[in-house]
């Protein structure tokens, strides 16, 4: 299910009720950015193949202050696009731009839990 988040606070209330669910990821991407477009079709493909993961999205050029919080809670450089993928409320990996692929994602969400089925 992908979330639209606007506050930091949506972030903090996923962490804490995903701690006991596992896996959830936070998508930041741009509308005007050609490379993101392709990263939002790989999104959409998680979500075809992982229907029940959280997936919480945010547009960077509206949400700069947002995308900043998350840089600095998460000690991560702010790139777009960017997909962080969590293991309860621990961030395990970040990929930027054209390393946002299908195969890394299934490299990744297939050892932890079958397709479909959280």
């Amino acid at each position: 299910m992908i979330s639209p988040i606007t506050t930091f606070q949506e972030i903090q209330d996923v962490q804490s009720t995903q701690e006991k669910k596992a896996r959830w990821v936070i998508f930041k991407h741009s509308d005007t950015c050609p490379v993101s477009f392709q990263a939002v079709e790989v999104v959409n493909q998680i979500m075809q193949d992982y229907p029940d993961l959280p997936v919480l999205m945010l547009e960077v050029k509206s949400q700069r202050e947002l995308s900043d919080e998350i840089e600095t809670f998460f000690e991560t450089r702010h790139e777009s696009p960017q997909l962080l993928l969590f293991k309860w409320a621990i961030l395990k990996d970040v990929k930027n731009h054209f390393a946002i692929t299908n195969k890394w994602i299934e490299h990744l969400l297939g050892g932890w839990y079958a397709k479909k089925s959280l």
